[in-house]
């Protein structure tokens, strides 16, 4: 997957530590995160098991077309998904 107009976001659940590959300036990066996550309020309750996993990776693509943006990821539960974002925006700078 090209990452332009995206972010990857490794996150290393055991340190709490996370790498970000982008096409994007921080700027950009972050606004993706930011609007990916207000789009999210509301959206209801994810009742799936999370999986256990060592890395996390989870992939945001914005759609100028559109202008949505497509998560994908290895969480197994939007919950979980949207803690870790929430987690890499707070320790973002």
């Amino acid at each position: 997957m090209s990452l332009e107009g995206a972010v990857q976001i490794k996150f290393y659940a055991d340190e709490r530590n996370f790498e970000i590959e982008s096409g994007l300036t921080k700027e950009g990066q972050c606004s993706i995160i930011e609007n990916f996550l207000r789009r999210q309020a509301g959206a209801g309750e994810d009742n799936s098991e999370s999986n256990k996993k060592e890395v996390y990776i989870i992939t945001l693509k914005w759609n100028p077309s559109n202008d949505n943006i497509s998560a994908y990821d290895n969480t197994g539960n939007k919950g979980l998904r949207d803690g870790i974002l929430s987690y890499v925006l707070s320790n973002f700078y």
